[in-house]
């Protein structure tokens, strides 16, 4: 996760957690929750993203175009279990 950080946003996630993984026809995708990094402000490198913007866990559950479709359900659920802690 640290090095996926710095080669798409620049960024080198100091302080993180992962809050949740999904399996899908082979595949496991993680979700990670980044409260401290070093860097200062992300910048899309590459080409493989669009649009990059900073929420917190309740604006990221309303979205609907996450990346993967169960990502909004799987906010929902870690906020429900309170996994996100003082992250909310």
């Amino acid at each position: 996760m640290v090095r996926e950080a710095k080669e798409e946003i620049g960024l080198t996630p100091l302080r993180f957690r992962k809050v949740a993984e999904h399996l899908e026809q082979g595949t496991t995708y993680h979700l990670f929750l980044v409260s401290e990094w070093q860097g200062g402000d992300p910048v899309l490198l590459g080409d493989e993203h669009t649009a990059m913007q900073w929420v917190t866990p309740g604006e990221a559950e309303a979205l609907g175009d996450m990346g993967h479709p169960q990502w909004c359900s799987i906010f929902s659920e870690a906020q429900e279990q309170s996994l996100l802690g003082d992250m909310c």
